[in-house]
C-alpha cells in the first residue's frame, strides 16, 4: 500500500519515481522525501496516528495494532511512529531487526513475488492461453509466439504449463 501511495504521489506531482536505488542515493530526494512523506499521511494520518497510539502505545506489539488498523505494514505503521516522534530511532530500529529476524525464521520474507503470477497481469492470462496454444495448431510460428509473449525457451513452457497449455 504505501509503494501504490508513494507512486501515486509522484503522479500528482508529475515527476518519475527513483524507486529501487535507495542503497544508490541514500538520503532520497527532494522529490523522494515528499512522495514518502504524502503518502505516509495519506495512509496514516498524523492526527488519527496520535490517537491510536495513546491506545496502543502499551500493547505487547503496538506496532501489529496500527498496522492493522490504518491496513499497512507493520514496518510502515513502526516508521510513521518515529517520523510523528511517537517512538525515538532506537526503539525504531530494534523493532525493524527484530521484525526483519522475524519474517527470515518463518521464511516469509518478501521474495519479491512470483515471475509467472506477474505474466498473468503483464500479459494477460486469455491472451497468454492464445498464443501459448497457436503454435501447436499451426496458426503461428514459435518464433512469433515467443516475440508476443516476450518469453523464451524453459521459461514460455513453464508458464504454458502454469496455465495448462500442453506444448511438446
Amino acid at each position: 500500500m504505501f509503494t501504490l501511495a508513494h507512486e501515486l504521489a509522484h503522479i500528482w506531482l508529475g515527476t518519475e519515481g527513483l524507486s529501487g536505488f535507495e542503497f544508490l542515493l541514500p538520503g532520497g530526494t527532494g522529490v523522494e522525501h515528499w512522495c514518502n512523506q504524502a503518502a505516509a499521511e495519506f495512509l496514516a494520518p498524523q492526527r488519527e496516528t496520535r490517537v491510536r497510539w495513546t491506545q496502543v502505545r502499551r500493547e505487547a506489539s503496538p506496532f501489529d495494532a496500527l498496522a492493522r488498523t490504518f491496513k499497512v505494514s507493520p514496518v510502515v505503521a513502526a516508521r510513521r511512529a518515529l517520523d510523528l516522534r511517537l517512538i525515538d530511532r532506537g526503539t525504531f530500529f530494534d523493532f525493524y531487526q527484530s521484525y526483519i529476524s522475524g519474517e527470515r525464521r518463518r521464511g516469509t520474507a518478501p521474495s519479491g513475488g512470483d515471475f509467472y503470477n506477474n505474466q498473468n497481469t503483464r500479459v494477460g492470462e486469455l491472451f497468454a492461453s492464445q498464443v501459448l496454444r497457436a503454435p501447436m495448431e499451426g496458426r503461428i510460428g514459435f518464433k512469433e509466439a515467443y516475440d508476443l509473449t516476450e518469453l523464451r525457451g524453459g521459461t514460455f513452457q513453464k508458464y504454458a504449463r502454469r496455465l495448462g497449455v500442453d506444448l511438446p
